[in-house]
């Protein structure tokens, strides 16, 4: 497995491609949950990918700077391929989504908003759940670390 990450503006257009195409494919169409994805936060983001030994997005997540709150980054989009779930991908993007942010920026809270069922994962990861909400019709939760 290869470990990639790049800003928006540094990703190749096949990268990006795969990228979108893996989204839609998981957040989109197996979730059937119709919203649009390209949100402009992609801008702002660093895109982490992880390829198997075919190069085929295997694994993903973004992370956004908010330059309004630097002491603030959000983790979004985390995803597995279907057909490489359950291998522990998830928690291998997670942990260097993690050791990148620590690297880069610092000491900064990290949040992201996770689908509910996934709290005890991302709390074996260190987050803390807070509030419940609905994002389009999907229970999430709210949760949070703080990065020392």
């Amino acid at each position: 497995m290869k470990l990639n990450i790049k800003p928006f503006n540094e990703l190749t257009s096949t990268e990006l491609y795969e990228i979108l195409r893996l989204r839609q494919q998981v957040f989109v169409v197996e979730q059937n949950c119709p919203y649009l994805d390209c949100d402009l936060q992609d801008y702002n983001s660093f895109h982490l990918m992880l390829l198997n030994p075919e190069h085929r997005l295997t694994a993903y997540c973004r992370i956004i700077s908010i330059a309004t709150n630097p002491d603030e980054v959000i983790i979004s989009r985390v995803l597995t391929e279907p057909g490489f779930r359950n291998k522990g991908y998830a928690r291998l993007i997670m942990t260097e989504a993690l050791n990148f942010i620590r690297d880069t920026f610092g000491k900064v809270l990290v949040t992201l908003g996770a689908q509910s069922y996934l709290i005890s994962f991302y709390e074996s990861l260190g987050f803390t759940a807070f509030e419940s909400y609905l994002e389009d019709g999907i229970p999430h939760t709210l949760m949070k670390l703080k990065i020392e």
